[in-house]
């Protein structure tokens, strides 16, 4: 992925590196516990990597940046990028100890900061907010190491400047728009897309440019444009589908959840779970593009995969005895990845029975008199409703 402005950026990768905060963004601002979660974070996967393989690797969330000069300009993702030059300023005896020595971060709207940051001045951390807060982080992370045995340090630093021939090391998502467009006003555009309402890079964008990334060269160059563009219009098109709120609603009984909500497809692929971290999806989909790197029909195969749920959600929104069914379980809680895989293992007509009898098996067989309205309104909204359907069909 190294030709790509989508990619990982291992941390060490970073040490030769000078980056500028714009005067649109506002200063540092994490607090205590969100710097005591990124240390807690990379320390237990430091733990729990020690009997994995050297390709695992913790991930930081994205970075946004455009190249200007000799510096990149932090477009998105400063506060975590900010934490670990602080993390790393913390261990800078072991730094220098490995010949190594930290990137730089300036702020645009403080001529002194990066010599501030070269030297951080507890005496002076009342001259600016974003002195405080620096000083706040980095009070926080010298607490963090506390009392912990020496090796801690060694090993903690030794995680983050870990290449990508040692593995197990920790990388951030690095999006590189410096061919996008050179001018301030996009790069605000950018951030403000990106932060107002809190609104993060999504797993679809950072998908989408998985597909779209892909570099074609010599007499490939114009199939590869021709399998973008393809892409691209499909994406649009199934896009514009789930936003029509009948079809949605059908298939899921989470409005809110998704910006995008082609996200959902890529989620019930990989088979995410409530409490995995808002990248998983994104990863997952990395991990694939990278192991298939090698097959010139990978991005063919990946996507038709994609289509084909999609046009299974299609099928079933259009036939009549599909959607009644599919739409009760959905409705009662049934995991529309379960029903998904079903489907692919069955005709047609098996499908439509296993179906009745999965609706079947979801209601109690009791005397129904003995049903209470107080103690027992989920049994007989569901009882209701099946009784209903049926009645339809």
């Amino acid at each position: 992925m190294s030709d790509e402005k989508l990619k990982f950026r291992p941390v060490t990768s970073l040490l030769n590196d000078r980056f500028f905060i714009p005067s649109y963004q506002r200063g540092y601002r994490w607090k205590d516990t969100q710097v005591k979660n990124l240390l807690t974070d990379i320390w237990d996967f430091r733990k729990e990597s020690e009997n994995k393989n050297k390709e695992v690797f913790y991930c930081l969330q994205p970075v946004v940046v455009s190249k200007k000069d000799d510096e990149w300009e932090v477009i998105d993702g400063q506060q975590r990028l900010t934490t670990i030059f602080l993390i790393l300023y913390y261990l800078k005896d072991g730094l220098g100890f490995l010949g190594k020595k930290n990137f730089s971060i300036r702020y645009e709207t403080r001529p002194d900061s990066e010599a501030f940051l070269q030297k951080i001045d507890f005496n002076q951390q009342d001259k600016t907010i974003d002195h405080y807060h620096i000083c706040q982080a980095l009070t926080t992370i010298e607490n963090w190491f506390k009392g912990k045995d020496g090796s801690v340090r060694i090993n903690f630093l030794t995680t983050l400047l870990n290449d990508e021939e040692s593995g197990k090391n920790v990388k951030f998502i690095w999006y590189d728009v410096s061919d996008e467009n050179t001018s301030e006003k996009f790069a605000t555009d950018i951030f403000t897309r990106l932060n107002i309402g809190k609104i993060p890079l999504t797993n679809a964008e950072l998908i989408k440019a998985l597909f779209l990334s892909k570099s074609g060269n010599g007499k490939d160059a114009e199939s590869h444009v021709l399998k973008q563009n393809s892409i691209a219009i499909e994406w649009d098109r199934i896009e514009q589908i789930l936003q029509q709120p009948d079809f949605w609603y059908f298939i899921s009984n989470q409005p809110e959840k998704y910006e995008t909500r082609i996200e959902y497809i890529f989620d019930l692929i990989k088979n995410k779970k409530e409490e995995e971290e808002n990248y998983f999806t994104f990863y997952q989909f990395s991990e694939e593009f990278e192991s298939q790197k090698s097959n010139p029909k990978a991005i063919d195969n990946i996507w038709k995969n994609i289509r084909t749920y999609f046009l299974t959600f299609e099928d079933w929104f259009s036939d009549r005895e599909l959607y009644h069914l599919v739409g009760y379980l959905i409705t009662i809680g049934e995991s529309v990845g379960t029903l998904i895989n079903k489907a692919k293992d069955k005709r047609k007509s098996e499908f439509k029975k296993w179906l009745r009898t999965r609706a079947k098996s979801k209601i109690r067989y009791y005397n129904l008199n003995n049903l209470d309205f107080n103690s027992d309104k989920q049994e007989i909204r569901k009882t209701l409703l099946l009784f209903n359907i049926l009645s339809i069909l």
